[in-house]
C-alpha cells in the first residue's frame, strides 16, 4: 500500500485548519460585540440580507449619531423587507429614543422579477463584469442570478404593509415611522424629511443612487451618517458615488467587500 504524497498530506491538514479556524469564527463571531447587538442581529437576521458585521456597524452608527446629538431622522433607500431599518429602530428603543422620525423608500409591490423598478442603465454592472440587464434573463435552468444565488431574496416579496407592521409591532410610535413606496426619483425629494442623522443607501442602480445622493445628502447635517450598501458590488452604484463627491471634502470608510461609510465634514 502506498503512503499519502506530500502534496496530498498537506490539502488534508489544510483542509484541517481551516475547518477549525471556521469553526472557531463560527463560536467567537460575536466576540466584540455586547449582548445587546447580538440581540439585535438574531432578531433582523430572518428580515435582512444584511451581514450580521453589518448589522452591528449599522448599530454603532445610531450609538455615534445619539451619543453626539446630530439631529435629523433615519433614512433608508431600499428597504426591502425592512432588517436593517428594523435594527436602528431596535437599538434607538435600547437607547430608550422614541422621537427620531424613521423614513424608509422602496417600491416593494412594484418590484419586478429582477428585484429593480426600471430598467438598468448601460452603467449597471455587476463587480464580476455582468450587466444587471443580462442578470434579469433566466439561465439554462430557467433561472436569474438572483433566483439561483439569492433564494432568500426572490422567495419573499414583502408590501408596504409588511414592513409597516414589522416595524410598529417594536412599539415606537407609529407617527414617527414613514414608509414611502414607489420609485426614489417619485417620491424624493417631495417625502423626504428636512433633516437627516444617518442615511443609508441600498437600491443598486446609478440612476436612483444618484438621485438620492443629490437630494438627501445635503441635508445631513455637520456630523452626520451616510452608509452606501452596494458601493464595492455594484458598478452603477458605486459610480454614481464617486460622481457626486467628485471635489467634495469626504473620506469613505471600508466595511468589507461593498458597504462604505462616511462621516460629513465641514466643507472648505
Amino acid at each position: 500500500m502506498s503512503k499519502p504524497t506530500m502534496p496530498v498530506v498537506a490539502d488534508y491538514v489544510t483542509s484541517r485548519i481551516v475547518r477549525r479556524i471556521r469553526a472557531w469564527d463560527s463560536r467567537h463571531k460575536f466576540v466584540d460585540l455586547d449582548e445587546s447587538t447580538q440581540n439585535i442581529i438574531r432578531e433582523v437576521d430572518p428580515y435582512t440580507l444584511t451581514s450580521s458585521d453589518r448589522v452591528a456597524a449599522l448599530c454603532t452608527s445610531v450609538d455615534y449619531i445619539v451619543d453626539h446629538d446630530i439631529p435629523g431622522a433615519i433614512v433608508e433607500c431600499g428597504v426591502w423587507r425592512g432588517g436593517s431599518l428594523l435594527a436602528m429602530l431596535l437599538r434607538l428603543r435600547q437607547r430608550g429614543i422614541v422621537g427620531r422620525d424613521i423614513y424608509g423608500y422602496d417600491v416593494w409591490a412594484g418590484m419586478g422579477p429582477s428585484g429593480f423598478p426600471y430598467q438598468p442603465t448601460d452603467e449597471d454592472v455587476l463587480f464580476n463584469g455582468t450587466s444587471v440587464q443580462s442578470s434579469m434573463n433566466p439561465g439554462r435552468l430557467g433561472k436569474t442570478i438572483y433566483e439561483r444565488i439569492m433564494p432568500k431574496f426572490t422567495h419573499f416579496k414583502p408590501s408596504r404593509d409588511d414592513v409597516y407592521a414589522l416595524l410598529t409591532s417594536t412599539g415606537y410610535p407609529p407617527e414617527r415611522i414613514h414608509l414611502v413606496a414607489g420609485p426614489v426619483e417619485d417620491t424624493i425629494p417631495a417625502h423626504a424629511p428636512d433633516t437627516i442623522a444617518l442615511l443609508r443607501l441600498d437600491t443598486d442602480l446609478y440612476e436612483s443612487t444618484r438621485h438620492e445622493l443629490e437630494h438627501l445628502y445635503p441635508r445631513i447635517p455637520v456630523g452626520g451618517v451616510l452608509v452606501i450598501d452596494d458601493y464595492g458590488y455594484w458598478k452603477g452604484a458605486r459610480k454614481a458615488v464617486d460622481d457626486y463627491f467628485e471635489g467634495h471634502r469626504i473620506l469613505l470608510h471600508r466595511d468589507g467587500p461593498s458597504v462604505r461609510f462616511a462621516i460629513k465634514q465641514q466643507e472648505r
